[in-house]
């Protein structure tokens, strides 16, 4: 009877202890991060022509007047430039029929492109500590019974052993 009850108390103390419980997690993550990046830049045909009219001069005197038109003429045809820089071209020229300045641009299509290239190194580390410890939750009821439990025990065993001697 007394190794019932010793063994007993002794599995209700080893349930009563309860372990902490106790993690360590660390990870560390390290990654490479690469963006490239094309701009494409696409324009179109450009030809682009500019009249510009030449008023006629007048004043009072008209021999004057077509003195300086024919020496405006001159000078006017003596402006002619022309460039051409693979298929562009542009240039100014004076159109003696119609009597106008003539400024004219042709751009063919063009592609412009672009790269560009990043590269980052990130880098993250994490710790977490995590401590648990279970205290289960005992209500007041069941305290007060247990007690009463033990003591009605105790009292039941003292009462027991007594009769036993006496007899």
């Amino acid at each position: 009877m007394k190794t019932f009850i010793l063994s007993l108390l002794l599995v209700c103390m080893a349930f009563s202890c309860k372990t902490v419980t106790k993690t360590n997690k660390e990870h560390d993550h390290t990654q490479l991060v690469r963006i490239d990046s094309v701009l494409i830049e696409h324009y179109y045909d450009l030809h682009d022509t500019i009249f510009v009219k030449v008023p006629v001069i007048s004043t009072s005197n008209k021999e004057c007047d077509s003195l300086c038109q024919i020496e405006v003429t001159k000078l006017l045809q003596t402006i002619e430039t022309h460039k051409r820089q693979g298929e562009q071209a542009q240039g100014i020229y004076y159109d003696n029929d119609k009597n106008k300045l003539v400024i004219y641009q042709d751009i063919s299509k063009q592609l412009s492109v672009y790269k560009n290239k990043e590269q980052d190194l990130f880098h993250t580390q994490e710790k977490e500590h995590t401590k648990i410890v279970k205290e289960p939750y005992i209500p007041k009821f069941v305290i007060f019974l247990s007690f009463f439990g033990v003591i009605s025990i105790l009292l039941g065993l003292f009462w027991s052993i007594r009769k036993i001697k006496n007899q």
